[in-house]
């Protein structure tokens, strides 16, 4: 169908929008260059978007057979117009994906793909140059005394290694970074426990990551078992839900418990679906333990915990989990004032050895024997 846009003065344009032939043109570029792209970067999420435009594209090739079929002319007139009106939104939105894309793959993050530009992080890589003092983000606190005793209290590290970890680190003495591998999935709340048990009485702040189940778990858990100083750790807790985007799907549960963490002093970090989503909603949450420690300069000691982050690269891919591992745990060493605490549960060979290397302190669980069910017992 040939559309032939009318102005005011009846006269009519030199160049007619052809409405099929465009709307065949998007759909072979949605389809070559989004597949194109999550092939090669490994991103199975780009093709979830897929639906959404190659719905849009079917209803504009579908009003404008009608209006092609249909006689009555203000009807018919209408549909034309409808057509037009929803070729040029499919187009809008396909620059829009195109532009998160770019921002997920170039800058690794998924808000705001103009600050992230790289004029903007020029600009702001010239004012902190001429900036007197160090701003909040590069001016952490260093590990003191009963920190550094605290830590070395727990299974995984003993005080002589960590001090010649703590010493070997030339850029950053006030940063650490622990690889944990649970083999039972049952332990992953008694070892976090342990660990915010030990450390909450040096007034650090907690950064809770939680990938393969909703947070609210853990949360309970902290409050049902840690009674005694659960008053004390809920002031200084913000936690990220990072489960429900990626395997929450349309049960509204999770959005119950969404709203019971977002009810309580905790504040509460919703990530998006993507591995850069993660990244985004980690420091969304780092900006909120400035907020509730209310310091303009210092920063505080923080504990970040991942917690089975390798879970969500069942629905994205093992790549991106890597491309997550290899930014986070070195970033978090430079920006110092923090442990990072990567606690995984069912990880394969390949990516715990790729985790053992880049962490300071790695521990794996030992697989105790499993006890034979009374009357099975081998003859």
């Amino acid at each position: 169908m040939n559309l032939i846009i009318y102005f005011a003065d009846n006269s009519t344009t030199s160049s007619p929008l052809n409405i099929y032939t465009i709307s065949a043109g998007l759909l072979a570029f949605i389809l070559a260059f989004y597949a194109l792209v999550a092939r090669e970067r490994k991103t199975p999420y780009i093709t979830k978007s897929i639906y959404f435009i190659c719905g849009i594209i079917l209803f504009t090739l579908s009003i404008t057979v009608l209006s092609d079929l249909i006689n009555y002319e203000p009807l018919s007139g209408f549909l034309k117009l409808l057509s037009v009106i929803s070729l040029i939104f499919c187009l809008i939105y396909i620059f829009v994906r195109i532009v998160v894309i770019h921002n997920r793959h170039i800058n690794f993050r998924d808000d705001s793909p103009f600050k992230n530009s790289i004029f903007v992080r020029k600009v702001k890589y010239y004012f902190r140059k001429i900036r007197k003092g160090k701003p909040y983000e590069h001016n952490p606190d260093a590990f003191d005394g009963a920190f550094i005793a605290a830590i070395g209290s727990m299974d995984f590290v003993d005080n002589d290694t960590l001090m010649e970890i703590l010493d070997a680190n030339k850029l950053n003495k006030s940063s650490l970074s622990v690889a944990l591998s649970i083999s039972d999935k049952k332990e992953l709340d008694y070892k976090l426990s342990e660990i915010v048990g030990k450390l909450h009485q040096t007034n650090c702040f907690f950064q809770y990551m939680s990938c393969s189940r909703h947070p609210i778990e853990f949360v309970k858990f902290l409050e049902r078992k840690e009674d005694q100083i659960w008053e004390s750790i809920k002031k200084r807790l913000v936690v990220v839900d990072a489960y429900t985007p990626h395997f929450g799907f349309t049960d509204s549960i999770y959005t119950f418990f969404d709203a019971e963490i977002e009810n309580s002093p905790i504040p509460l970090v919703k990530s998006s679906p993507t591995y850069a989503g993660m990244h985004t909603a980690a420091t969304k949450a780092f900006n909120e333990v400035r907020k509730i420690a209310k310091s303009k300069n210092q920063r505080p000691v923080t504990v970040v915990i991942y917690e089975t982050p390798y879970a969500v690269s069942e629905v994205e891919s093992e790549e991106q989990y890597k491309i997550f591992l290899r930014h986070v745990i070195p970033s978090e060493k430079l920006w110092g004032g923090m442990i990072t605490i990567w606690i995984e549960n069912g990880l394969n060979d390949d990516s715990w050895k790729l985790l053992k290397s880049l962490a300071d302190i790695h521990w794996e669980q030992e697989c105790t024997a499993i006890e034979p069910i009374a009357g099975n017992e081998e003859k």
